[in-house]
Order: structure tokens, then C-alpha cells, then sequence
């Protein structure tokens, strides 16, 4: 059975939690806390391989260029393409005129005949690609759902580190819905002004009271702000939903998502149970990963990739 640590310092209940493997029947026993002082043994295995040029003075800095830069896009991008888990890249080596580099002193590569993508999916994969060059809604997408996966992928206080994940998801989800509701539905974008000026109305009109009142003021058009958004962003998704073709069940589960945050999710003070928040994650049948990876497939068609 494979061995490996875990390094800390993590509470013996932040353990008890951390997600069971899905192929590999992760198995969390024995546990001590502290620090490893040697490298750890982790072999990566991969059919695909994956590379880019950047320009930069070291190698360090191409690391760091192709890390922040470019995977959040390809991997993103292979996503929604792909199906089943989310995808992971690991960056190997960087290679210029004069060396090859690893990214950390112990790290060591092999290559031994990867396999090649269709030329199909290669098309598909280039053009999203390029769509995200020119979209920022496409961009800022990509960002939010690869950091999704990565927050997941490094729970430390499980609960907070699961609650920010799925906000991540979220964001992708709220962004393209926004973007298409204000560009299809002008009019209902409207009214939702008008209905947003007429709470901040009052509010100026009862700021003008005394101080006990002024408070509760506040508080109250707070509330209706937030449920008057919840309520928006509810046909948003549904209007969204159905302009890019995701089908039914995963529209309803995206506004009962959107309802979880506009409640629970991302609200200073409240403190989230886990068992609140493991409907969302994976490998749950309508867990947030997959909700904003139809999303964005959709709008990725609807950018004019038809494959």
C-alpha cells in the first residue's frame, strides 16, 4: 500500500474528515503530526504531455510564468472538453538552448511514446483557447474553476477550505449567467435597477432618523438587497441555463447551488458544518465542479465552438 505524510500541523479532526480517494480508496490511519525532512516518494504517471514557450531570464521564472499564466487556461480548457475528474498538470522539467531543469532539486522525469490527442480534439481544445484570449467572462472563468480544483486538491481546515472552493465554482457559474442575462434580457436588467434604487431610496430616507433606528435601517435594506440578488440571480441561471443548451437537472441544481450561497456560503460570521457542504463536493451527483464545468462548456459553444 502506498505510504506518504502528511504535513502539518493538522488537527486530528480536520483528518478524520479529509476526502476518501475515489479510484484509490484513500485510507487515513496512523497518522502523527510534524514535518518530513526528506523528499517525498511521488510518482505521477500520464499518457498526455504538455508543453510552452515563454520567454524569461531563468528557469525559475518560466515556472512561474507557465504556472500562473498559462495552466489555469489549458487545464481549464481540457475540462471542459474532457469528462469524469478534473484534470492536473504537473510541470516537469523546463528546457532551454543551454539546460534542462527540474522545478525542485529532486525532482527527475522520464518520457517513454505519450500518446498524442486527436486531431479533433486538438481543434476543439485550440479554439477554446482562443476564445479565452479574446473573452474576459471566458478568462476570468478559467481562473475561478482552477481554483476550485486546486483549493480541493489542498483542504487544510477542511470546512474552510471546501467553503472557498465552492465559491470559486460559483463564480463561474454567476459570471457567465450575469453576462448573458444583461446582454439578452435588458429590460428585466432594468426593473432589478429600479427595484435596487428604490431600497437604497428608503434607506437615505431613514438614515435621516435617529441613531436607533438608522441601524436597523441598514440591516433591513441589507436583507432585502440580498434576497432582491438571490431572487435575480435565480432566473439568471434558469435564462442562462437555457440559452446555452445544459440540460434541466443541472440547471435546478445550479439555482438550489446559487440558493446554498446566497444563504450560507461566503457570509462573514456564519460558521459552515461539513455536512452542509459535502453535498456540493465531489464525487456527489451534482456536485459545484460539475455544474461549472457544463456551464462553461455551454458557453464555450456559444462562443462559437461547435465541436
Amino acid at each position: 500500500m502506498p505510504r506518504g505524510v502528511i504535513i502539518g500541523p493538522i488537527s486530528e479532526e480536520s483528518l478524520r474528515k479529509l476526502p476518501r480517494g475515489r479510484a484509490t480508496g484513500l485510507r487515513v490511519s496512523n497518522i502523527k503530526q510534524g514535518y518530513s525532512l526528506t523528499p517525498a516518494d511521488i510518482f505521477v504517471y500520464s499518457r498526455w504531455l504538455f508543453s510552452a514557450e515563454v520567454k524569461a531570464s531563468n528557469s525559475f521564472i518560466a515556472f512561474q510564468k507557465v504556472q500562473l499564466e498559462i495552466v489555469p487556461r489549458v487545464l481549464t480548457v481540457l475540462n471542459t472538453v474532457g469528462q469524469g475528474d478534473a484534470y492536473r498538470l504537473e510541470l516537469v522539467r523546463a528546457e532551454s538552448e543551454h539546460s534542462q531543469e527540474p522545478p525542485m532539486p529532486y525532482a527527475e522525469f522520464s518520457l517513454q511514446g505519450p500518446e498524442f490527442m486527436s486531431s479533433e480534439a486538438e481543434q476543439r481544445v485550440l479554439r477554446r483557447l482562443s476564445a479565452v484570449e479574446s473573452d474576459e467572462t471566458a478568462r476570468r472563468a478559467c481562473w475561478n474553476m482552477h481554483e476550485g480544483v486546486r483549493l480541493l486538491d489542498r483542504l487544510g481546515d477542511v470546512e474552510a477550505g471546501a467553503a472557498s472552493a465552492l465559491l470559486r465554482f460559483f463564480f463561474v457559474i454567476e459570471a457567465i449567467a450575469t453576462r448573458l442575462y444583461k446582454e439578452t434580457r435588458r429590460e428585466v436588467v432594468r426593473q432589478q435597477e429600479k427595484e435596487e434604487e428604490a431600497i437604497v431610496a428608503r434607506l437615505r430616507d431613514d438614515l435621516k432618523r435617529d441613531h436607533s433606528k438608522q441601524v436597523s435601517a441598514i440591516h433591513k435594506a441589507s436583507t432585502n438587497l440580498r434576497k432582491l440578488d438571490g431572487a435575480h440571480l435565480a432566473d439568471q441561471i434558469r435564462s442562462a441555463g437555457d440559452s446555452l443548451g445544459v440540460e434541466t437537472n443541472i440547471v435546478t441544481a445550479a439555482v438550489r447551488f446559487s440558493r446554498f450561497r446566497n444563504e450560507r456560503l461566503g457570509h462573514a460570521g456564519l460558521e459552515l458544518q461539513w455536512d452542509e457542504l459535502r453535498p456540493w463536493l465531489p464525487p456527489s451527483t451534482d456536485d459545484a465542479y460539475l455544474l461549472c464545468r457544463k456551464f462553461l462548456d455551454g458557453y464555450f459553444r456559444q462562443l462559437g465552438e461547435l465541436g
